[in-house]
């Protein structure tokens, strides 16, 4: 036997795994994307308990799950690196986490490349703005709701939220300046 011939059925194989592994990836996206749509609007998250165990963890599950936590409210209750049916569930907008529905921001980045590069338990720009976004939230509720310090200002508090979401958030990557 020629050292060819198991190089040549080596390279075969590799290609077929990056083949297999290219649309092994595209079709978990498409199916997150599709059963986010059914959960928002049926409000059954059960299904995503299954995917993320149907991850082999080279599929990057923390990845998953950060991608999923950012644009959703669904959380996943997850012991040993399994997911658990009971205490997965769609966060109510009153809970702590709630972020609201953003399926088109889901389905315009991938999940394994959402994280790339980069811890997900890191904040970036994204990250950081979401969080202004969160606070700006719970502070109109708490304004709303008679909620806040009698020596908060609260026609001040308005006009700055007020400005705040006219603000378009600059990019703030390193050497983007």
């Amino acid at each position: 036997m020629t050292t060819a011939s198991p190089l040549k059925a080596f390279r075969k194989s590799i290609s077929q795994i990056a083949t297999m592994g290219g649309k092994l990836a595209a079709l978990v996206h498409e199916t997150a994307i599709a059963m986010a749509e059914h959960a928002k609007e049926h409000g059954d998250m059960t299904l995503f308990v299954d995917l993320y165990n149907a991850l082999h963890t080279a599929n990057r599950r923390k990845a998953f799950t950060a991608w999923l936590y950012d644009f959703t409210p669904i959380r996943l209750k997850v012991k040993d690196d399994v997911a658990i049916a009971k205490g997965s569930r769609i966060l109510k907008p009153e809970e702590k986490g709630f972020v609201e529905w953003n399926i088109d921001a889901l389905a315009a980045v991938t999940y394994w490349d959402y994280t790339q590069g980069r811890d997900p338990k890191l904040m970036d720009a994204a990250a950081i703005l979401k969080a202004i976004e969160r606070l700006s939230k719970r502070l109109e509720k708490a304004i709303e709701k008679d909620q806040v310090s009698p020596n908060l200002n609260v026609n001040a508090a308005h006009a700055y939220l007020a400005e705040l979401a006219k603000v378009k958030a600059p990019d703030m990557r390193v050497g983007a300046h």
